[in-house]
């Protein structure tokens, strides 16, 4: 919210409306940092607020156990400071804490009071275009703090491994807005939330550099983003992020030095130095936290080498020219999919990485496989493997059969072998090619399936030159047969006893 007040020699021409800023004025005035020009000037002020993320859960000074520490920094040289900073407390009161040191860019604030407290808010007036951070740095030990440390660690991964720090020879301390500051610089990297980190105590060794996954966890602790280690007999911590495959590897322990600068980079507090995934945090103090980041960015995947498997067509007899539809499948990756032809001039490439791969085909009518060597083939990078389907075509028949079959039924429709009823039954064939008449004496015997299981008795009449049969109407000899039905729509599928 921007304000702009005018004065001249003879006062403030506009009446002051807000107490905060009439404060910060007279302590202005007071302290002689404001002088009233004289002639008429316009003054820009800015109210700003205190950055949320700091005033949660806020870290604790040892050494200033019931303190409450702010701080302004990024102020111009050449421009005032706040002289005072107004402070909303959570029982909804207000204090008013002064400037109480000036350090070159820096304005500082500090109080020992409602050190029970938390804080909702706090508000200052600054000159217009100002662009730096108002932070609270600490605020009041709690006594279950004063016997344990808290690690916070972050993970920034970047589009590219151009945008990583390259802090291995040395870096400044990590700190509470080290990440933010970072990633707010640094377009092409975010805060990777629920990555998981270790911490063990003076005694843990190093996994290694190229150590994926979770360490030892009985002497390694797991957690994401914040723990609180109770200090019981503790006097270093050492620290790892849990490392992820795919992503760019540590390079210290491997080159034995700070050499390659393409690498992952882990730091913690002040130790800011090493290519590696090994970190101390020492000198811990009870009620202290420390700050972790590990920067990263995903390795490039190399394009795998490919090798080739090419399926051949042979036909029996040779030189067919009917087209074969193949597929080809397996454990690695083929170059357009599997799908494929062949014929007996025609071969399939199929470009292939490394791994193991069959070949089917769909067997066109009037052929049958009869061999099929593309099965399990394994095939290396830069590799070519041949292997052959072969077929063979099957040759016209020149005679056939036709069945005719025979089903009784009681009046109730239950299938009968017709004991019950004497009776003889002929079926006439009456085609010009010669078919003989099929007859049926009762008893049948009910060997053969149509509908049901062993439900008729079926006369087989084979070697049976191509052509058209026909029949006649059903001869019965007999008494109590009923007369036979006939459904002479040859494509019509009899699938009941009512068909």
């Amino acid at each position: 919210m921007i304000k702009k007040l005018s004065f001249s020699r003879k006062g403030i021409k506009k009446k002051i409306a807000s107490f905060s800023l009439f404060s910060i004025l007279l302590n202005l005035i007071m302290a002689g940092a404001l002088v009233i020009p004289s002639e008429n000037v316009l003054l820009a002020y800015e109210n700003i607020s205190i950055k949320a993320s700091t005033i949660v859960n806020p870290e604790c000074e040892q050494n200033y156990p019931n303190e409450w520490h702010f701080v302004i920094n990024g102020i111009d040289v050449n421009k005032s400071k706040p002289a005072n900073i107004i402070v909303e407390w959570s029982d909804n009161s207000f204090s008013t804490l002064n400037l109480d040191n000036d350090s070159f860019a820096n304005a500082h604030y500090r109080t020992t009071d409602k050190s029970d407290l938390s804080i909702i808010n706090a508000t200052a007036m600054i000159y217009d275009g100002w662009d730096g951070q108002f932070n609270l740095s600490h605020g009041p030990c709690e006594q279950d703090k004063l016997e344990k440390v808290t690690i916070v660690a972050s993970k920034i991964v970047c589009n590219d491994e151009i945008d990583l720090p390259d802090w291995g020879n040395g870096g400044s301390n990590i700190t509470a807005t080290t990440a933010e500051d970072y990633v707010a610089s640094h377009t092409g990297c975010s805060i990777v939330p629920d990555w998981e980190f270790q911490w063990g105590d003076q005694n843990v060794s190093n996994p290694g550099d190229d150590f994926y996954g979770k360490a030892d966890e009985s002497i390694w602790t797991t957690f994401n983003s914040t723990t609180t280690i109770d200090l019981n007999g503790i006097t270093q911590l050492r620290l790892r992020e849990v490392l992820q495959p795919g992503y760019i590897p540590f390079t210290y322990l491997m080159e034995g030095n700070n050499s390659n600068n393409i690498s992952a980079e882990f730091y913690c507090s002040d130790d800011v130095l090493n290519y590696d995934n090994f970190d101390f945090v020492g000198g811990l103090i009870a009620g202290g936290t420390y700050h972790c980041i590990g920067f990263n960015a995903l390795a490039e995947t190399p394009e795998p080498e490919k090798g080739h498997l090419i399926v051949q067509k042979t036909t029996l007899p040779a030189d067919d020219s009917t087209i074969f539809n193949i597929n080809a499948f397996g454990s690695g990756i083929i170059t357009g999919g599997g799908a494929g032809i062949v014929t007996d001039d025609l071969d399939k490439d199929y470009e292939v990485t490394a791994g193991t791969y069959s070949v089917t085909e769909t067997v066109p009518t009037g052929w049958e496989e009869a061999d099929n060597n593309c099965q399990d083939i394994m095939i290396a990078p830069d590799e070519t493997k041949y292997c052959t389907i072969t077929n063979t075509k099957i040759s016209e028949p020149t005679l056939g059969s036709i069945t005719v079959c025979k089903i009784i039924t009681d009046k109730n429709g239950n299938i009968v072998d017709g004991s019950a009823n004497t009776g003889s039954f002929q079926i006439p064939g009456i085609s010009s090619i010669a078919m003989p008449d099929t007859s049926f004496t009762t008893p049948l015997s009910l060997a053969d399936s149509v509908i049901d299981n062993n439900d008729a008795q079926c006369i087989i009449h084979g070697d049976l030159p191509l052509g058209s049969y026909w029949y006649g109407e059903e001869i019965i000899t007999g008494n109590n047969w009923l007369t036979p039905k006939y459904n002479d729509q040859f494509t019509y599928s009899v699938t009941t006893l009512a068909d």
